[in-house]
This record gives structure tokens, sequence and C-alpha cells, in this order.
């Protein structure tokens, strides 16, 4: 499959609307891929290999957790969104607020409510 080289993909994820896959690999890479052909569209660094990664009800957004951290982008540009860093204990789940201007994150002693910062 096109998209996927040696360090394969250990997440991935359709987009709400099915257009777009992201994945996630072990070298800190996210790509995100046409959902037909696979061909990679965007290519985005992180400094974090993923534990989860999930697309904003909108589309519009991913975001992924590393350890205790939340992190999010925009991914038509693959800016980072700055996103406020709540938790002292690895992420177990997180989810999404239908807006998608909202992340519940949780561990085994927390939760905590992360706003994004977009325009989008």
């Amino acid at each position: 499959m096109a998209g996927f080289g040696p360090k394969a993909a250990r997440l991935g994820l359709w987009s709400p609307d099915g257009r777009l896959f992201i994945s996630a690999s072990r070298d800190v890479k996210f790509k995100i891929l046409n959902g037909q052909s696979f061909e990679t569209l965007r290519e985005i660094k992180a400094n974090y290999t993923p534990d989860k990664v999930q697309w904003s009800p909108g589309g519009k957004l991913v975001a992924t957790t590393a350890d205790e951290r939340i992190l999010a982008w925009e991914a038509d540009t693959g800016r980072e969104l700055p996103l406020p860093q709540t938790l002292t204990y690895r992420i177990n789940d997180f989810c999404w607020a239908g807006d998608s201007k909202r992340i519940l994150i949780s561990n085994m002693d927390e939760v905590a409510m992360v706003e994004v910062p977009s325009n989008i």
C-alpha cells in the first residue's frame, strides 16, 4: 500500500467524510493520505511517538496522545496548535466534543477538558 514504508503505520483512522486517512508511525511522523489512492498528501513530524490518533468531528483537525501529552494539528496546513498540558500521568483515552473546540482527556486518576485554539 502506498504511503507506508519500513516503519509501518502503527495507528490509522479514516476522516469523518472518508476522503482522507491518517497514519501515525513509530518514526514520529503522521501522514495524511488520499482515502482512495493512499497517496501521501501531507507529512507532519511530531516530537513524540503517538499512542492514539483521532480526527475532529469536522475533519479539519487531528489530535494525538503521547504519554501524558495531548497534541493537535490543522490537517490542511500541518500547523501544531498550542494545547495546555493538564494531566500528570499517561493519557488512557480522549474524545472530541461535537463542535471540535474541546477535547476531553482521561487517565486512571484524572479527567480534564482542553480548549482547542483554532479559527477553523
